[in-house]
């Protein structure tokens, strides 16, 4: 290079590292100019607003001082006084002289549709995330909760053994567990699945935050982002969302009526798809309650096996089917391809978190997942819930919650049969507690939800178990409440509210 070359060359650096440390300067300036107050006591307020709709602050509550929030903020008093001051005018706190602000007791009208706003179910099952707030909100007879009421489960017992096990082995609070969990619960589930007709290995069993966890782990294992998965359809919404947060594409299979599944309408899929995974339940389904006839899962194992597609199977449901024995797909495959997944949310313990899987040949990928992902459970559940499976008390514990859930799904059914306009449908499921109910066509359910949500009731819309929105003039409700005039009540104006929009002009056809 001449040195009139090296020179312009210099020039040329000096003049970008100027030009970069302009910018630097530039930013420096905007970053340091204050906003307009009026922006900042308007956020602040709108901050304190979502505090209330979300809990944090209840009503009747007192808010932070001025002086205080100051200080926490950052921000002037005169400021906070301004925000407290716009709160006051719209009704969402009281300020008492001398005492400070309180949360109104009322809290003004436009908070229901507020609250509405941040918790409707999206419309596109693509763009849903975590499942539906307002399907899950206490304050909502919860039909559209696929969660049992707490008086099924036997919660002062494992409270007990709980209490004892901290009481003679304290230290396990201060332990940290690894997956692939405690040897005691992955043998006593392996031996729960001999009755399944499973070859449940423990040394193979990871021990998971409930099934979504374990669904979730056996995607990571064996697919990449852009990869496709089958699904049954109508599918648990679950599997969507969870092949969706992985980037993963779910292409679904119709089912066979009755029957789950259409294995010869995916193994044809298969011959012209790449399909990295099949996720589904074949028994007891969620939504539908159906299971698999046994030559169906047989063939659904075959089909798999020829094209050498994991199988992530859930059998969540399956100790809630009301008649004959369960028979797991697994139990007939001989390659390791089948992925067995359950927890005991929905038969013992929701609030333990306590889940399961046989990972087949990917075993070891899961269990790596886990640990990464997030060590592991609680050492003292899994070994109160391992005491309680070893005692004895499971099988009588699931014939008692089998019945009840059987009597509330009839009696439900009834219920919609007399109260329900003319043009809908149901199938009895053959186990679990949900009802998937066809209402007339012109009903859109996702309408039907939110103005059910008015009247403190809660509903699944049927778009929402569909990676294409269909169904949408299906509900999943569920029937395990245990305060049956209420559900009664709440079904009575569900119907109502169903009977309206299906005589609507604008949903004529």
């Amino acid at each position: 290079m001449s040195a009139g070359n090296s020179a312009r060359g210099r020039a040329k650096v000096v003049e970008i590292k100027s030009a970069q440390r302009k910018e630097q300067v530039h930013q420096v300036d905007v970053a340091a100019r204050p906003e307009p107050r009026t922006t900042l006591y308007a956020r602040l307020a709108d901050e304190l607003k979502q505090q209330i709709l979300q809990g944090v602050f209840k009503a009747g509550q007192k808010l932070p001082s001025v002086r205080a929030l100051s200080q926490t903020k950052k921000m002037s008093i005169s400021t906070v006084q301004e925000a407290y001051r716009h709160l006051e005018d719209g009704k969402w706190i009281v300020v008492r002289s001398q005492s400070g602000a309180y949360v109104a007791r009322t809290l003004p009208e436009m908070v229901h549709t507020e609250f509405a706003e941040h918790s409707v179910v999206i419309r596109h099952i693509s763009d849903t995330g975590p499942a539906s707030a307002l399907a899950y909100r206490e304050d909502l007879i919860p039909f559209g909760a696929a969660i049992p009421d707490d008086a099924f489960f036997p919660c002062q017992r494992l409270a007990h053994g709980i209490a004892n096990l901290l009481r003679k082995k304290p230290r396990l609070v201060g332990k940290y567990n690894f997956a692939p969990g405690t040897l005691e619960l992955r043998q006593q589930i392996a031996r729960r699945a001999v009755s399944w007709g499973a070859a449940v290995d423990p040394r193979r069993v990871v021990i998971t935050n409930g099934a979504v966890e374990a669904l979730t782990l056996c995607l990571r294992a064996v697919t990449k982002p852009g990869d496709i998965v089958a699904v049954e359809s109508p599918a648990f919404y679950g599997f969507l969302q969870a092949a969706q947060s992985l980037g993963l594409q779910a292409l679904p299979i119709a089912g066979d009526p009755g029957k789950g599944i259409d294995v010869n309408a995916l193994d044809a899929a298969a011959r012209h798809t790449k399909i990295a995974a099949i996720i589904l339940s074949t028994t007891v389904s969620n939504p539908t309650g159906q299971t698999m006839p046994l030559d169906h899962k047989r063939r659904l194992v075959e089909v798999a096996a020829m094209h050498q597609i994991p199988v992530v199977e859930d059998a969540t449901f399956a100790d809630l089917q009301f008649q004959g024995e369960y028979q797991a797909a697994q139990g007939f495959d001989a390659t390791g391809l089948v992925m067995l997944c359950a927890s005991l949310t929905k038969t013992v313990a929701p609030g333990m978190r306590i889940g399961w899987v046989d990972g087949g040949r990917f075993s070891e990928q899961i269990s790596y997942l886990k640990r990464i992902s997030s060590i592991g459970q609680p050492e003292v559940m899994e070994l109160a819930l391992a005491e309680y499976l070893s005692n004895g008390g499971m099988e009588s514990h699931l014939r008692r919650i089998r019945k009840a859930m059987q009597s509330r799904v009839y009696r439900m059914a009834e219920g919609i049969d007399r109260l329900f306009p003319e043009g809908t449908s149901f199938s009895l499921p053959s186990g679990g507690f949900l009802l998937w109910v066809e209402l007339p066509e012109q009903v859109d359910s996702l309408e039907l939800q939110e103005k059910a949500t008015g009247f403190g009731i809660g509903v699944a819309p049927g778009a929402l178990f569909s990676p294409r929105a269909e169904y949408r003039n299906f509900i999943r409700l569920n029937c395990a409440i245990a305060d049956t005039a209420k559900a009664w009540e709440g079904l009575a104006t569900l119907a109502t509210l169903v009977a309206e929009q299906a005589a609507a002009p604008d949903h004529m056809t």
